[in-house]
């Protein structure tokens, strides 16, 4: 998967994750920085996106608070499009271009580079 490979040579130290709760809501890929602060992306076939493709999105967004940065629907649309508070549709090939020649991941954790905290996908949602 592209987002492994780029998290590898990320500035920003991450540790990757999914999220499904016991009501099997889903997030495809968590990533959460050395601090704490937590990006999430799930992944559309379809070249449109509606609001409820943030669904899980914002559940993770309201469980985590301020934690949660950003929440992106990559999808193989042409437009990047605002969904929810901090959650946005954005192209597939938004994995290879970001503001400033930043990587994605940079553009949305700001973490330190300090050595990650180990955490796991049940720990989301409780307060550091």
């Amino acid at each position: 998967m592209e987002i492994v490979k780029q998290a590898t040579w990320s500035q920003t130290p991450v540790e990757l994750f999914f999220y499904r709760d016991t009501e099997k809501r889903e997030v495809d890929i968590v990533l959460e920085s050395a601090s704490g602060h937590v990006a999430a992306i799930e992944t559309k076939l379809a070249a449109g996106v509606t609001a409820a493709d943030g669904r899980g999105l914002r559940l993770l967004r309201d469980r985590l608070g301020q934690r949660f940065t950003a929440g992106v629907v990559l999808y193989s649309g042409e437009h990047t499009l605002p969904i929810s508070d901090r959650i946005w549709a954005v192209p597939i090939s938004g994995l290879w271009q970001a503001p400033g020649g930043t990587s994605p991941t940079r553009t949305v954790l700001t973490g330190t580079n300090s050595s990650p905290t180990r955490s796991r996908a049940e720990s989301l949602g409780r307060g550091r």
